[in-house]
C-alpha cells in the first residue's frame, strides 16, 4: 500500500526546474554530511533522551495524513549543530517547520547566495542570512538558531549589513532567525 500510494504520489509530481547548477551543492552536502555531526535533545511521548543525528528523517505513510517527513510527530527540538560550512542551507530540513538548530558559522566566512529578508527561502546560505540579518559578522563568525517554515509566496530581499538579499516570488520552504 506505502509502494502504491508513493508511485501515484511521485505520477502526479510536477517537479520543476532549480534556478541555478544544483550538483556543486549536491557534492558539498555529501561531503559534509560524511564529516557533520547533529546533537539533538527531543521530548517525544513524555521522555527525554540525547542522539547524534544527520539532518533527515525517514518518510512514513499513514492512512489519516498521507505522506509525511517525521518532524511533525515530535513536538520539542533543542539541537546543536557543530560548525558548518558558510554555504549550508536548510533544504534538507524542508516541512520540518517548527524545528530549530544552532549553528556555529566559523570566522573568516565567505559570502553565499540569499534570497528573502526576515524569511529566508530554504536554499539560502543560513551563515550568510544571519549576517544579512545583522545577527554575526564575516570576520567573527558565530552562532544562531534557526527555525524551519513553510514557503511564502513571495521574498523580499534588499542590502543589509553589506549582505545583498535577492527578492524571490513562491518558494516551497524558509527558514527565520530565533532572536
Amino acid at each position: 500500500d506505502r509502494l502504491r500510494a508513493l508511485r501515484d504520489w511521485a505520477s502526479r509530481f510536477p517537479g520543476r526546474q532549480p534556478r541555478r547548477d544544483v550538483w556543486a551543492d549536491i557534492e558539498h552536502t555529501i561531503a559534509t554530511r560524511s564529516s557533520s555531526r547533529v546533537e539533538t535533545t527531543r521530548a517525544h511521548r513524555g521522555e527525554r533522551w540525547r542522539g547524534q543525528w544527520l539532518f533527515g528523517f525517514l518518510p512514513f505513510y499513514s492512512r489519516e495524513k498521507g505522506w509525511s517527513n517525521g518532524a511533525k510527530r515530535t513536538t520539542t527540538f533543542g539541537p546543536v549543530v557543530e560548525a558548518v560550512t558558510w554555504d549550508m542551507t536548510a533544504i534538507d530540513m524542508r516541512g520540518w517547520h517548527g524545528f530549530e538548530t544552532t549553528v556555529s558559522c566559523a570566522a573568516g566566512g565567505e559570502p553565499s547566495a540569499v534570497w528573502g529578508s526576515e524569511s529566508y527561502t530554504d536554499d539560502s546560505s543560513i551563515c550568510t542570512a544571519a549576517v544579512h540579518a545583522g545577527l554575526i559578522s564575516f570576520e567573527d563568525g558565530g552562532s544562531v538558531t534557526i527555525e524551519i517554515t513553510p514557503g511564502l509566496d513571495e521574498y523580499g530581499g534588499g542590502l543589509r549589513h553589506g549582505v545583498e538579499a535577492a527578492s524571490y516570488g513562491s518558494w516551497a520552504g524558509s527558514f527565520r532567525f530565533v532572536q
